[in-house]
């Protein structure tokens, strides 16, 4: 710890108003048993600070020193935070100012951060939620646009529907935050990080028993999962029990578990790292090498600039951190394909097929990957998968068109108008 103070308090000397740079020092005071200086660093932001950590850093700093009352004030101020701004950012305007963090076109709309898919073409879910990440702090309700359409093309996109859920709180329309949260827990029922939002999301709805539930089970999963337990000292000051309340705040400031690949104001496992460029990332896996979703940025951005060979061992590393993880997977077998290796490109995105038979985007390249092996009655099937969920894939049309042309004719072929037509298999 004491070289991360010593690099906070130079980024102090730099920005004395530097939120983020604060906040870590205080939180390395609180870890330290120094609540005087912990409150000391967090002075020159009380103006400006109303996210839910610098008042929960307060409440536990403030209670140490025996200041009950301004500890017990607080706690209020950070459920306040919670309900009006869950995602706890550093940006928001001051009550009457207005919003600055959306940039606006001159005609007075959000400005096009995302490009738009081309002429005729139609991205997969992956794009539309890697684009609505890039632009999700500057413009929210664009990302909500890009996320919508990822879920319409893949409705069981988990990451997708999470971070549709967040633009929602983040826009004030909670009912539907709550809703796409409830189904990401039903698709994967063991993931913290939706176990917490869903948590805060319920609590913001009013339901502090509901919450209670979500944030215990989240901190159980993940042991020493910081935002879970500080969300979760949110609920416990709401039922009126402050001891429990501020026992939790210690265990989620201290922890410094909370499934984020790189420090942002928006702390969403992977969602940071999408505009990330090389520099941060191979910064960030400096720090934190052991982290696959790091390295699954790492080999995306590579394969987005064209560098396939390059792309492969952040890719692979990822998997040997995370033998299972599907869009690891996926990503590798892709560049496998464009790099001329189908069949090892075909091991991989059979394996992402057969876990997950409705990624259609894994279904099309496996239908392509076999097409190129010189399988074409193996590309049909997976290929016809894709197309049963998406009819609109042109690519996946295409490539069954000439999987069926280049299946051997059989005695059962239907002639129609001099052409041979293969029946369907």
């Amino acid at each position: 710890m004491g070289r991360a103070q010593a690099a906070f308090e130079r980024a102090i000397a730099c920005s004395p108003r530097y939120a983020g740079a604060r906040r870590s020092l205080a939180r390395i005071h609180h870890r330290r048993g120094q609540p005087a200086a912990a409150l000391a660093t967090l002075e020159p932001l009380a103006a400006q600070a109303r996210g839910i950590e610098h008042h929960l850093l307060r409440a536990v700093s403030l209670h140490a020193l025996g200041e009950t009352e301004r500890s017990q004030q607080a706690l209020d101020d950070a459920l306040a935070a919670a309900l009006d701004d869950p995602l706890d950012r550093d940006d928001r305007p001051a009550p009457g100012r207005p919003p600055t963090s959306l940039a606006l076109s001159p005609n007075g709309g959000s400005s096009a951060f995302a490009p738009g898919p081309a002429p005729g073409e139609e991205p997969h879910a992956d794009a539309h939620c890697r684009a609505a990440a890039r632009v999700f702090e500057r413009d929210p309700q664009q990302a909500s646009e890009r996320l919508e359409a990822a879920l319409r093309l893949n409705g069981d996109y988990l990451r997708a529907r999470v971070l549709l859920a967040l633009a929602d709180l983040r826009l004030g329309r909670s009912p539907r935050a709550l809703v796409l949260l409830e189904r990401a827990r039903e698709l994967e029922p063991q993931y913290p990080d939706v176990l917490a939002w869903l948590g805060l999301a319920r609590l913001k709805a009013g339901d502090r028993a509901g919450a209670a539930r979500a944030l215990e089970q989240s901190v159980t999963v993940e042991r020493g999962f910081g935002r879970g337990h500080r969300f979760l000292s949110l609920v416990r000051h709401a039922e009126g029990r402050s001891a429990d309340a501020l026992a939790e705040a210690r265990r989620g400031l201290a922890g410094l578990h909370d499934l984020s690949a790189l420090p942002a104001r928006l702390r969403v496992p992977g969602l940071e790292v999408e505009g990330a460029d090389e520099k941060d990332l191979l910064r960030g896996l400096a720090i934190r090498p052991g982290c696959a979703d790091l390295h699954l940025a790492l080999g995306r951005r590579r394969l987005a600039s064209g560098e396939l060979a390059q792309a492969r061992e952040p890719l692979r590393t990822a998997l040997g951190l995370q033998p299972g993880y599907a869009a690891a997977l996926f990503e590798l077998g892709r560049a496998e394909l464009e790099m001329g290796s189908p069949q090892e490109a075909i091991r991989l995105l059979g394996r992402v097929a057969r876990e997950r038979p409705g990624w259609v985007d894994a279904q099309a390249l496996l239908g392509r990957a076999r097409l190129q092996a010189g399988d074409p009655a193996g590309a049909v099937a997976p290929l016809r998968a894709a197309l049963r969920r998406r009819p609109a894939l042109e690519a996946a049309r295409r490539d069954l068109a000439w999987a069926l042309l280049s299946l051997p004719r059989t005695r059962g072929d239907v002639r129609k108008g001099g052409s041979t037509v293969p029946r369907k298999t």
